[in-house]
């Protein structure tokens, strides 16, 4: 469809936008359980910079929490959150959310509020959850490996079709404790 067109055309705004949708498009159809999601770099709360391979090469399994201050089913589902990483951080377990905040102040406060003891990222102009992951509704939940394999995509709309168990409420606990009892028993093997 783009390479038709007549350069002023690809060339303008709309063009290149219709050609960032077309990547992301071809990107999504990649986006399957047991493939390695995009090295992407984040933002944390202190302003450094962090490459999300860096953060999951520490963990047995990491989720990505897509989350925002304003977001009410985002904020509800912290307290569940925290259970999960208490229960499990010992056992190799991470949280790492990144918000589609534009407001920092305003996702500082919500991170101070909810207590939430995670690392804290925010998107940049990249927009990861939008041009990487095609999220149009949070909160989504991604569930990878130590090498960033993808185990599960929970997102209610999204290009990418949800796939692996559900990682909300009780549904996390139970995909938790089956990963990581049945990785515990393989290195005792």
């Amino acid at each position: 469809m783009f390479d038709p067109l007549p350069l002023i055309v690809k060339q303008s705004p709309w063009g290149q936008l219709m050609k960032q949708n077309i990547e992301t498009m071809k990107l999504n159809e990649t986006l399957t359980a047991g493939t390695k999601i995009p090295q992407f770099w984040l933002k944390t709360i202190n302003g450094d910079s962090i490459n999300i391979y860096q953060v999951a090469s520490k963990y047995k399994y990491t989720l990505i929490d897509f989350w925002a201050s304003w977001c009410s089913p985002c904020r509800a589902e912290a307290p569940n959150l925290k259970q999960a990483l208490n229960k499990f951080q010992s056992l190799g377990f991470n949280i790492i959310g990144i918000s589609t905040d534009t407001k920092i102040d305003k996702w500082k406060k919500a991170i101070e509020e909810d207590k939430t003891p995670w690392l804290h990222c925010i998107e940049d102009e990249n927009e990861i959850h939008k041009n990487i992951f095609s999220i149009k509704s949070i909160p989504a939940y991604i569930l990878i490996d130590q090498t960033g394999t993808l185990l599960s995509f929970d997102c209610a709309v999204s290009r990418i079709n949800p796939f692996g168990p559900k990682l909300r409420g009780s549904d996390l606990f139970r995909t938790l404790d089956s990963l990581l009892k049945n990785a515990n028993q393989d290195s005792r093997l």
